[in-house]
Order: C-alpha cells, then sequence, then structure tokens
C-alpha cells in the first residue's frame, strides 16, 4: 500500500464506517418504534381486559402474542452496536497494521500465520494440484476495500484506467513521415 494514499484511505473507510453506522442507528430507531407500539398493544388490552370488554381467552391469547413479538425485538436489540467512539483509532490501527501485513507475516509462527489466513480469506484457500496455483473464494471485505481503492488509485495514477478507456495515456500516431517522441 502507498504511504501517500494512507490518508485518502482513512477518509473513505470512515466515510463507510459513517453510512453503516448510520444505518445501524436507524435499524435501532425502527426496533424501538416497533417495541413502544407493542408495549402500547399489550397495556390497551390489559385496559380492555379490566374493563370487561373481551373475554378471559382473547385476552390470554393476544397477550400471549404481543409478548412473543416484544421478546423477538428485545433479542435483536442487543445485536446492533452503539456508536464506535474510537472509529479513528481504530482505522488507524488497521491501516497500519494492513500496509504491514508481510511483516506481520513474516514474523508470525504456524498457527498465527493460519489466524491471518483465515481473517484474510475466510472462505478458505484451496491449492489446484492441475494448474500448480493457490485459489480462494473470498476475501475478508475490509481488506478487499483497501485493495480496491489501492488498484484504483494505481491505475488512475498511470492514466489509465479500465472504467474509462477514453481517459488512458494518449500515444503517438504513425503517419507517413517519421514517427516523433510526443503528440
Amino acid at each position: 500500500m502507498d504511504e501517500k494514499l494512507i490518508p485518502i484511505l482513512k477518509l473513505q473507510l470512515e466515510k463507510i464506517f459513517d453510512h453503516f453506522n448510520n444505518n445501524t442507528i436507524a435499524d435501532i430507531g425502527m426496533l424501538q418504534k416497533r417495541l413502544n407500539e407493542l408495549q402500547e398493544k399489550q397495556k390497551q388490552v390489559k385496559i380492555r381486559n379490566g374493563l370487561g370488554e373481551i373475554d378471559k381467552e382473547t385476552f390470554e391469547l393476544t397477550i400471549k402474542h404481543l409478548q412473543e413479538e416484544i421478546q423477538k425485538i428485545e433479542s435483536q436489540l442487543p445485536r446492533f452496536q452503539p456508536q464506535l467512539s474510537n472509529l479513528n483509532k481504530m482505522i488507524d490501527v488497521s491501516l497500519e497494521k494492513a500496509s504491514n501485513i508481510s511483516k506481520i507475516w513474516a514474523s508470525s509462527d504456524l498457527e498465527n500465520k493460519r489466524n491471518l489466513c483465515k481473517l484474510l480469506f475466510p472462505g478458505g484457500i484451496y491449492y489446484d494440484v492441475k494448474n500448480h496455483i493457490y485459489l480462494t473464494k473470498e476475501m475478508n471485505q475490509y481488506f478487499k476495500i483497501i485493495h480496491s481503492l489501492s488498484e484504483e488509485y494505481k491505475s488512475n495514477k498511470k492514466g489509465n484506467s479500465q472504467d474509462f478507456p477514453e481517459n488512458s495515456l494518449s500515444v503517438a500516431r504513425t503517419r507517413f513521415e517519421l514517427v516523433t517522441s510526443g503528440l
């Protein structure tokens, strides 16, 4: 990873984490709203039962259903993580480790190398005997983002983006005259 690229990667990763964090906050808000609605319905059913507006069987069936729905939501709420208070520090440390991955690999013992392989390639690494190459099914999303941003930066720096071939560097055309060194 190019050292000049680290500030750009850091900015992009902050945006990505903010995006996912904002989505998580929105999901928590929706779950909390649904939980409040169910608790209000539960309260109304209890009041109607107390006033004798509904029979005991209907009350028990309704309360049981509402309690199951409330338990589902309450079990989902802890899965959502709160906002990261040390996001910048986490990104800095992770980018430092990502940029020194070859040094980490070289200084690791066999078990740590296995753990690093599992981290980088959660789908595993396979060896193709016929072609004598290593294959992977998937790459860790964090490292995939870093890799794609790094590659895009390198290709843009060279001026030969595959997405927009018209932006590629120009080559002097051949003519009947002698070829010149520029355009």
